[in-house]
């Protein structure tokens, strides 16, 4: 009995690999480290970033996610990963920059760049006052 646990927690822990990857930015884009997060399918799971901008997923197991980097300022592009159990737990990253973008294979270990600032508002266009009044159903 002792042997057939070891033998199937064996086989459990060998078919779980390591997501690595590095954050960076540009010369106009550049992230806080200290706020940004790596996340592999919504939350399931989830990783910090150290100070150099290094991630890192311990025990993923063989499967496809989808990751996602959260930083309060900047957009990254979307990643599909495809985790397999051939040749030693081979990855396979496809990124896009939107849904429906154009995708490109990227290469492993992933660097992810940072594509844009993230804009929460914008600027109100000025009010024309004139442009206003003849605009209100009232005034005709």
């Amino acid at each position: 009995l002792l042997v057939a646990s070891a033998l199937i927690f064996s086989t459990s822990c060998s078919s779980a690999y390591e997501v690595v990857g590095q954050i960076t930015g540009n010369q106009q884009l550049s992230p806080d480290f200290s706020k940004t997060r790596v996340v592999l399918n919504d939350g399931l799971y989830s990783t910090f970033v150290t100070s150099t901008g290094h991630f890192k997923f311990d025990d993923v197991p063989v499967g496809v996610y989808h990751l996602d980097v959260y930083e309060p300022k900047l957009k990254f592009r979307k990643y599909k990963i495809d985790v397999s159990a051939k040749k030693g737990g081979s990855l396979r990253a496809l990124s896009k920059p939107f849904p429906g973008g154009e995708k490109k294979l990227e290469s492993y270990p992933l660097v992810i760049q940072a594509i844009a600032p993230e804009v929460y508002f914008r600027d109100r266009g000025s009010m024309n006052p004139i442009a206003a009044i003849l605009r209100n159903p009232i005034f005709l």
